[in-house]
């Protein structure tokens, strides 16, 4: 039929007529599909006369319908005029092609850009499209593109040509830029906008997470040219987000984005422990980071040390930004600085806060011996305080009032003890002794009973006559006036404890009173006899003598001592 297609790269497809006649007549239908449906567009092809007619049919997918019709004549080359369609944008793809209507062949067909001939030109190709036609394509169009493209068509009758101007808008082109690593709030930063190609007048601006900057604390922009800077002094938290260059021209609008990182170091809010406490009260403090970049690791010290293996002491966190420190119930050894310490990936800072105790003395607890001392003996005793503030104030109390020397000693063996010795105890020393220790927190004390143990105290033994005859009835009488009880009463004859089977017999009276009864005195009865009374503060005794009368018959005037305990021979 004459009719022939040809396929120009992936957007154009070029219908050839060669040559025409007038069975070519009609309407010519382009039918393009894709994905997303399908389109189509005819042009109608008009034959004129009865001579031979070449004709071509160029439709472009892209491009503007046209159809040219020629007439063949033995002449120079005739090229069909062509333009490229309105301005395109970078980017974009365009054609036209090069129709010799007429002209004897062979023809040659060349491009040439800017006077250059094509073939060094990057992203431009050329297509025969039969003996008279020749297709130009730039399938992605960029800056360099824009200028002049010049048809040439020679044949042996001379040389012609045709030139068509190709404008490209060019959007804005900003160079990549980027702030420097994550800074520290407090330093400076700074990026810079730079827009290396674009139609101008090009309008720059600037935005911080989608709003306008004019409002920023703290950053300032200037443009020099085709190009703005941004300064940021100083960073602070606030800072931290994206940045937005938006450059705008006539071809469009392009931004480019850079985010900035601020490494915020912790901040802690000053905290303090209440007034001076006591030992035995309960204390805490708060350790609240007001800003700092998470993740925040809280940690709590004590006179530099982890406070883990600390007694009495807990630790709660209370959010991601919050610690508290509870002390319950306080001691002494609580005293000192404790120290918060908050880490974050800007580093670590920390806040210490003293913790003063007022410690009452306490005194460790003495005893006097419980059973009680001797009279006449010595003792001693020892008040030490094992805690409390410095200075102590160390005293001794007896029965509430303070001691005197006399046979008493206080003695101060360091800051913390002070002895207090006894000697020649009497009952007199019996009482309560306190040792009383003061500070600036207050006092404290710690008594105990002394007992001095009393000796019994006896009253000569009675006898109911001086002389006893032999069958009377003695009894002897021993009373302990004074002695701590219980006492034992013990008997003895002539250093020989009595027994019923010496015909002596012993009774207690009451507590403090013993009888030791002959019912029926004889020789054997006379002697010393002595009374013992003991208890547990040691013994007393008194001795009396049993003296029996002998009763002597004779005739004779006789003497014999009548005194004596043991009867002597008597002389008639």
């Amino acid at each position: 039929m004459g009719i022939s297609t040809m396929k120009a790269g992936k957007k154009t497809s070029l219908l050839i007529i060669d040559p025409a006649n007038r069975g070519h007549k009609g309407n010519y239908t382009c039918t393009v599909r894709n994905t997303a449906g399908t389109v189509n567009y005819t042009a109608s092809l008009h034959i004129h006369g009865t001579g031979d007619y070449t004709g071509h049919l160029v439709h472009g997918a892209e491009a503007s319908p046209w159809s040219q019709l020629l007439y063949r004549s033995a002449l120079l080359p005739k090229i069909v005029p062509f333009h490229f369609d309105s301005p395109i944008f970078a980017g974009e793809a365009t054609q036209v092609t090069c129709l010799v209507s007429q002209g004897d062949p062979p023809l040659d067909i060349s491009w040439s850009f800017q006077g250059t001939h094509l073939s060094s030109q990057m992203g431009v190709s050329t297509t025969k499209a039969g003996k008279k036609a020749s297709m130009l394509l730039i399938d992605v169009a960029n800056p360099g593109h824009k200028g002049n493209y010049t048809c040439n068509v020679k044949n042996p009758a001379g040389v012609v040509n045709f030139t068509t101007s190709l404008h490209i808008h060019v959007l804005p082109l900003i160079v990549p830029f980027h702030f420097d690593s994550p800074i520290f709030a407090g330093q400076a930063t700074q990026v810079t906008c730079l827009v290396s190609q674009g139609d101008g007048p090009l309008d720059v601006t600037w935005s911080f997470q989608g709003a306008d900057l004019s409002s920023q604390t703290g950053i300032s922009t200037n443009k020099f040219g085709r190009t703005s800077l941004l300064l940021i002094d100083p960073a602070g938290s606030g800072h931290r987000g994206n940045y937005t260059c938006t450059v705008k021209n006539p071809a469009g609008v392009v931004n480019y984005t850079a985010h900035l990182e601020i490494h915020v170091l912790p901040l802690i809010v000053p905290f303090h422990f209440d007034s001076p406490i006591f030992a035995g009260q309960a204390t805490q403090v708060t350790c609240l980071v007001s800003q700092g970049d998470a993740p925040l690791n809280i940690l709590w010290s004590f006179q530099g040390s982890e406070l883990s293996s600390q007694t009495g002491i807990s630790t709660n966190k209370f959010g991601r930004k919050a610690s508290s420190l509870l002390i319950d119930p306080a001691s002494s050894g609580h005293r000192g600085n404790y120290t918060c310490t908050v880490k974050n990936p800007a580093g670590t800072v920390n806040y210490t806060a003293h913790l003063e105790i007022h410690v009452l003395p306490q005194i460790q607890p003495f005893n006097f011996n419980p059973k009680g001392v001797n009279g006449g003996s010595s003792t001693r005793t020892m008040c030490s305080v094992i805690a409390g503030d410095s200075p102590l104030n160390i005293r001794w109390l007896k029965d509430g009032q303070p001691l005197s020397e006399s046979r008493r000693r206080i003695r101060k063996l360091d800051d913390v003890t002070v002895i207090l010795s006894l000697a020649h105890i009497s009952l007199d020393d019996s009482g309560n002794y306190t040792c009383v220790a003061s500070n600036a927190a207050g006092s404290a004390s710690h008594s105990s009973v002394l007992k001095v143990k009393e000796i019994p105290s006896l009253l000569p033994i009675s006898l109911p006559s001086e002389f006893n005859n032999e069958g009377d009835y003695v009894q002897l009488t021993c009373v302990a006036t004074k002695g701590d009880h219980p006492i034992t009463f013990s008997w003895f004859l002539n250093g020989n404890v009595v027994s019923p089977a010496m015909g002596v017999s012993t009774v207690n009276v009451g507590r403090q009173t013993s009888l030791l009864i002959v019912q029926s005195v004889t020789f054997k009865h006379v002697g010393n006899y002595t009374c013992v009374a003991s208890n547990s503060g040691g013994q007393e005794n008194r001795t009396a003598q049993l003296v029996v009368k002998e009763h002597v018959s004779c005739h004779i005037p006789c003497s014999f001592p009548i005194t004596s305990s043991v009867p002597e021979p008597g002389h008639c």
